[in-house]
C-alpha cells in the first residue's frame, strides 16, 4: 500500500510545471521513499544522491556516501601507487554528473510506470535543474564512509559543493585527509612508501 502511495503521489507531482524548489524537494524525497522501498538506492546512485542532498547536510555511514568516500579514495591511492586507472577515474567524475543523473532518474522512472517528461523534455529538465541548484545552493553535503568497513588509505571526508550554472548542475568536491601518502621514483617508477598523518 505504501509504495502505491508513493507512486500516486509522484504521478501527481510529475504532471505539474516545475515553478518551486518545494516541488523539487518533494519530488527528490518521494524517489528517495521509492528507492528504499524496492531496494534499488545501489541501482540508481546519483538519484540517490541527490535526493539525500536536498534533505541533509552529513552522510555518515550511509551506502552512497561509503560508495563515493572510497571511490574518490581508490582513485588516490592507485595515483600514488602509479598505477592510475581511467575507469575509475571517469566512475568517480561522472558519479556527480548531471547527464548520469538525467539518464538514470528517467530509467526510474519508467520502470515504474511514471511520466518521464521531467527528464526527456529539455526545458522542464532545465526548470527541475535550476531549481534543483537553488535548493543546494548554500548546503554543502560532508561525506563519510562507514566505519565498519576496513578503513580508508587516505580520505576522511568528502564535502560536496554546488558549483551549477544557468547551463548545468556542477558540483565540486573536497576531500578531507587523515593522511598523506609518501611517495618515491625509483628506477623511474612510482612507488608507494608509505603514509603520513595529517598534522592537526
Amino acid at each position: 500500500m505504501a509504495r502505491h502511495s508513493i507512486i500516486e503521489k509522484l504521478h501527481s507531482a510529475l504532471t505539474q510545471p516545475i515553478e518551486t524548489e518545494m516541488q523539487v524537494v518533494y519530488i527528490l524525497v518521494e524517489i528517495r521513499k521509492l528507492l528504499e522501498h524496492d531496494g534499488k538506492k545501489e541501482l540508481y546512485p546519483a538519484p540517490n544522491f541527490y535526493g539525500n542532498w536536498v534533505v541533509h547536510t552529513k552522510l555518515s555511514g550511509s551506502p552512497v556516501a561509503d560508495r563515493i568516500v572510497r571511490l574518490l579514495d581508490e582513485v588516490m591511492y592507485r595515483k600514488a601507487n602509479g598505477t592510475v586507472d581511467l575507469k575509475l577515474e571517469d566512475e568517480a567524475v561522472a558519479f556527480f554528473n548531471e547527464t548520469l543523473f538525467r539518464e538514470q532518474l528517467s530509467a526510474l522512472l519508467e520502470s515504474v510506470g511514471l511520466p518521464t517528461e521531467l527528464c526527456t523534455d529539455d526545458t522542464t529538465w532545465h526548470d527541475f535543474r535550476k531549481k534543483l541548484a537553488g535548493v543546494i545552493e548554500d548546503a554543502p553535503l560532508e561525506l563519510k564512509p562507514s566505519k565498519a568497513s576496513k578503513p580508508t588509505h587516505f580520505v576522511e571526508r568528502v564535502i560536496v559543493k554546488n558549483k551549477s550554472t544557468d547551463y548545468a548542475l556542477n558540483v565540486e568536491w573536497e576531500t578531507v585527509m587523515h593522511s598523506h601518502p609518501i611517495v618515491e621514483i625509483k628506477d623511474g617508477k612510482m612507488k608507494l612508501k608509505t603514509k603520513a598523518p595529517t598534522k592537526l
